[in-house]
């Protein structure tokens, strides 16, 4: 079965907890599949955003700043 599960993965994000807990997870898929790679992508919002977009990332993590409310 680990034969199956393969491919090349690209994720973008800030350097922040979120990100650290995607490679923690993402070491763990590829001790069980090796014929996974991931390729991780450091940036902030908009530069993730951008590869999104145009298709260079699988997914990414974006962490923007709360909203407020004026009173």
């Amino acid at each position: 079965m680990e034969n199956l599960v393969s491919g090349d993965i690209y994720i973008g994000g800030g350097e922040t907890d979120a990100i650290k807990l995607v490679t923690q997870i993402a070491y763990e898929l590829r001790t069980n599949y090796p014929g996974i790679h991931y390729h991780l992508y450091s940036g902030n919002s908009e530069d993730v955003t951008e590869r999104l977009d145009k298709g260079l990332l699988d997914f990414g993590i974006l962490i923007q700043p709360a909203g407020y409310i004026k009173i």
